[in-house]
C-alpha cells in the first residue's frame, strides 16, 4: 500500500468514527516504519496516538495483541487505555498491552528468574529509604537524615543507573549527596544480599537478559510487532537501549515526544538521543505536529521566541490554531515578600499557580489562607517541614521558649559559627544539674575564662549566645530570625551550601505572626492544611511545573521565576541550564488565555528568563503608544541627570516631559526595543516606535544606576 493510499484509507476511517485530524496528524498517524513524531505543546499527540491505534486494529486488521503501547507512568497507561475505549470497543483496548517500561522489564526479569528457579523481589520506596537511612548512619554518622536527604540520594542513584554510568564514572561524578559513591556501593551490596531489585534494577536486569538470551528476545519480537512510545523525550539512555532490543530488525517503532519538553534530566532522561535518532535507527523518519490547539497567539509566540534560544533542539514552529489574542504579563517586584502581595492581585479569579520547587507552595498557601482565597494543592509534599533548615529554625524558637531543655540545646548549639564543642556543652549540662542557675547561664559561665584566666573569644561568643536566646521571647518572630542569622546561622548555611531559600520562606511566614509561639503554631497549621484533601471548584490550583505537565489552564501564573530558583543554576552549567529553560517553556505553554510571570528583580536578585521574554526579535507588527500616561509617587520624584548615552543591553529611562517610565534595549547607539512600565503593577507594554520618536526628539532621560531598584 502506497503512502497516498494509506492516507486516503485513514481519512475514510476517521470520518467513519467521527474523528477529526489536521493534515499533519493524518500523515503521522498512518505512516509505516520507524517514526519520530515531534509534537509541540497542545498539538493533540494523544489523539493522534489513539487514532493510529484505532487505524491499525480496526482498519488494517492488525491483531491488538501484537501492539505494545508504552507510556512513562502507570497513570499514563490508564489514561491512554481509557481514551482508546472512548472511541473504539473496550474488548480491543483490553487486548492491547498498555504498559510502562518498568512493567515490561519486570515481566522479563520475573519470567527469567522463574525459568532458572531463582528468587528475586521488588524493593519498594519504603524499603529503599530504610536501607539508605541505615547507610547514612553508618557512612555519614547521621542518626536522623532528613527526608530531603533521602529523596535526593534516591534521585542520584536513579540517575546513575539510568545513565548507565560505570563505577569509575560514578566515582568521578559530581553528586548532590555527600559521600554518594560509598552510599551507592553500600546500597547495591545490600540489595544483592536481600535478593531484591529496585525499579531501575529491573530495567538493568531486563536489558542484560535480552542481550544474553536470543530465544527470549525472539519470542518478544514475535509477540510485539508494533511498539508505540509516548513522552519519548523523558526516556533515559537505559530505556532507549531496552526499546532498541524490544524492536528487533523487522519491528515497527513509533516514538512521540518533544525534546523541548524534556524536564526529567535529574532522573536520567536523555532528550539528546532524539536529536540523533537516525544514527540508532537508520532510515527513521522525523515528522511534526506544529499546531497548538491550546493557547492563543500571544502566548505561543512568546513561548516560541523563548525556546528558539535553546542550544540543542530540532527545528519546529508552533502555530496558534486559536489565532489572535491571549495576554502575557511580566510582573517584576523587589522582594519575594512583595511577590506574594502581587500574587493576590492575580488570584481574584480562578488560576493555576505553577512553580519550580515544592517549597514555594508553603508561602503561597500561607497568604492565600490569610486572605480567604480557596486553593487546591496538586500532589502534596510536606518535605519543607521535614527539611534541615525548618527543623533547625523550629529548634531555635523552641529552645528560646524552653531554655532549660538540654535536648534542645544539643540541637541548636552547633548550628552557629561560634565554634562550641560537645565537651563544653556537656560540662554546662552537668553544672546545670548540680546548681540552681539556668542552663543558659551555666553555658555562658563555662566559657568565662580562657587558658590564662582572662575572658577570651569563646567566652564572648557564649555570652552572645545566651543574650540572644534570652531576648527572643520578647521579639517578633521576624526580629528573632534576624538575631538567629546574626548569631552565625547564615554563615553555617553558606558553609554547608544550603542557601537562604528556606529561611526566606520562613521569614515570610514569620511576618504574619506576632510571637514565637504563634509562629511555631502557624508552621504546624500549614503542614496540616497541606495534607488535607480538597475538592473546591473555582479554587486557585497550586502545582510544581513538573507535576502540571500534560495539564492546561485558562490562566497560568508562574511564580518565583528568579535566578537561583528558576533557573536554579547559572548559564555556565550548560546542560542543567538548558533543562531549566525547557522547564520554564513547559510552564508557559500550560496557559490558554493568560500567562503571568512573577519574578523578583532587586536586592541583589536578577531574573534572566523574564528579561529574555522582554527582548523580542523582529516584532511582527509595529508597536503603538501604550495609551494613558501614569505617574507614580516614588519613581516620579526620582532625580535623573542626563540624556541617554551608550548603555548596557537593558536600562531604565523616562520621558522628561511627562515622567512615563520605560525599560529599553539599546544596540549600537540605537534603541531597538522598548516597553512602558506601569509603576503600580510592574507590567510592561511594548512601545518601541513611540520611544524611538521620543529619543530622536531628545526627550528620553536615563535613570541613575542606584535608582534602578526603585523601578523594579
Amino acid at each position: 500500500m502506497t503512502p497516498e493510499e494509506r492516507k486516503r484509507r485513514f481519512q475514510a476511517f476517521a470520518e467513519r468514527y467521527g474523528l477529526v485530524f489536521d493534515d499533519q496528524q493524518v500523515s503521522a498517524a498512518c505512516r509505516d516504519g520507524t517514526v519520530l513524531l515531534l509534537a509541540v505543546p497542545g498539538s493533540g499527540k494523544t489523539t493522534t496516538l489513539i487514532g493510529r491505534l484505532g487505524f491499525m486494529t480496526m482498519e488494517l486488521g492488525i491483531s491488538p495483541r501484537q501492539i505494545l503501547a508504552i507510556t512513562y507512568t502507570v497513570s499514563g497507561t490508564e489514561t491512554m487505555r481509557r481514551s482508546f475505549s472512548d472511541h473504539f470497543p473496550a474488548r480491543i483496548a483490553d487486548e492491547i498491552s498498555f504498559r510502562t517500561i518498568n512493567g515490561i522489564c519486570w515481566g522479563i526479569v520475573w519470567q527469567y528468574y522463574q525459568n532458572h528457579h531463582r528468587e528475586i523481589s521488588v524493593c519498594d520506596e519504603k524499603t529503599e529509604r530504610k536501607i539508605l537511612r541505615q547507610l547514612f548512619q553508618e557512612i555519614r554518622w547521621e542518626n536522623y537524615p532528613s527526608e530531603n536527604d533521602l529523596i535526593q540520594c534516591q534521585t542520584d542513584i536513579s540517575r546513575a543507573k539510568n545513565q548507565m554510568l560505570t563505577d569509575a564514572e560514578i566515582q568521578a561524578g559530581k553528586w548532590k549527596t555527600d559521600s554518594f559513591q560509598e552510599i551507592y556501593a553500600g546500597y547495591a551490596q545490600k540489595l544483592k544480599e536481600l535478593r531484591m531489585a529496585d525499579y531501575d534494577d529491573q530495567m538493568i536486569f531486563a536489558l542484560k537478559i535480552l542481550r544474553a538470551d536470543p530465544s527470549l528476545k525472539e519470542r518478544i519480537h514475535s509477540r510485539y510487532r508494533y511498539i508505540l512510545v509516548d513522552e519519548a523525550q523523558d526516556t533515559s539512555l537505559l530505556q532507549h537501549e531496552i526499546l532498541h532490543e524490544l524492536k528487533g530488525k523487522d519491528g515497527s517503532l513509533f516514538l512521540v515526544g518533544d525534546e523541548d519538553q524534556s524536564i526529567y534530566g535529574y532522573r536520567g532522561a536523555c532528550p539528546g538521543i532524539l536529536l540523533k535518532i537516525d544514527e540508532q535507527y537508520p532510515g527513521a523518519e522525523i515528522m511534526k505536529l506544529e499546531n497548538n490547539y491550546r493557547s492563543h497567539r500571544e502566548i505561543t509566540d512568546t513561548a516560541q521566541r523563548f525556546i528558539d534560544r535553546s542550544a540543542a533542539r530540532l527545528p519546529k514552529r508552533m502555530h496558534a490554531y486559536k489565532g489572535e489574542g491571549g495576554r502575557v504579563v511580566i510582573h517584576s517586584v523587589k522582594s519575594r515578600s512583595s511577590q506574594r502581595e502581587a500574587l493576590l492581585r492575580y488570584c481574584k479569579e480562578a488560576a493555576a499557580v505553577l512553580y519550580r520547587n515544592n517549597d514555594s507552595a508553603v508561602c503561597i498557601i500561607d497568604i492565600l489562607e490569610r486572605n480567604g482565597i480557596p486553593w487546591v494543592l496538586n500532589k502534596p509534599k510536606d518535605t519543607f517541614f521535614t527539611s534541615a533548615v525548618t527543623n533547625e529554625v523550629k529548634s531555635f524558637f523552641q529552645f528560646a521558649l524552653d531554655p532549660d531543655n538540654p535536648e534542645l540545646l544539643n540541637k541548636v548549639y552547633s548550628r552557629f559559627s561560634l565554634y562550641f564543642t560537645s565537651e563544653s556543652v556537656c560540662r554546662a549540662e552537668r553544672f546545670f544539674q548540680r546548681n540552681h542557675k539556668s542552663l543558659l547561664d551555666e553555658f555562658a559561665d563555662s566559657f568565662l575564662f580562657g587558658k590564662k584566666g582572662k575572658p577570651d573569644r569563646m567566652a564572648q561568643n557564649a555570652k552572645k549566645f545566651r543574650d540572644v536566646f534570652q531576648r527572643v521571647p520578647a521579639l517578633s518572630p521576624s526580629e528573632a530570625l534576624d538575631q538567629m542569622l546574626s548569631l552565625g546561622y547564615k554563615q553555617y548555611l553558606m558553609d554547608h551550601e544550603r542557601g537562604m531559600g528556606g529561611v526566606e520562606i520562613l521569614s515570610m511566614i514569620a511576618d504574619g505572626t506576632k510571637t514565637a509561639r504563634e509562629f511555631l503554631a502557624r508552621l504546624d497549621l500549614l503542614q496540616k492544611k497541606m495534607q488535607e484533601k480538597r475538592e473546591t471548584q473555582s479554587a486557585v490550583f497550586l502545582s510544581t511545573i513538573h507535576s502540571a505537565k500534560g495539564m492546561e489552564f485558562e490562566r497560568v501564573i508562574l511564580y518565583d521565576v528568579t535566578d537561583g530558583i528558576l533557573p536554579a543554576v547559572t548559564a555556565e552549567e550548560k546542560e542543567q541550564y538548558e533543562e531549566e529553560r525547557r522547564l520554564f517553556y513547559v510552564g508557559m505553554t500550560r496557559a490558554e488565555k493568560e500567562l503571568v510571570v512573577l519574578s523578583v528583580r532587586g536586592n541583589g536578585k536578577t531574573s534572566s528568563f523574564p528579561d529574555e521574554l522582554r527582548m523580542k526579535k523582529n516584532p511582527e507588527k509595529k508597536q503603538k503608544p501604550s495609551g494613558k500616561k501614569k505617574k507614580s509617587g516614588k519613581i516620579h520624584h526620582a532625580k535623573v541627570h542626563s540624556l541617554v548615552k551608550p548603555m548596557t543591553e537593558l536600562q531604565y529611562a523616562r520621558d522628561k516631559k511627562n515622567a512615563d517610565l520605560f525599560q529599553i534595549h539599546k544596540s549600537e547607539g540605537k534603541i531597538t526595543e522598548a516597553w512602558k512600565i506601569d509603576p503600580a503593577s510592574g507590567e510592561l507594554t511594548p512601545c518601541t516606535e513611540y520611544v524611538q520618536r521620543l529619543y530622536r526628539k531628545g526627550r528620553i532621560e536615563r535613570i541613575k544606576e542606584e535608582e534602578k531598584q526603585d523601578v523594579d
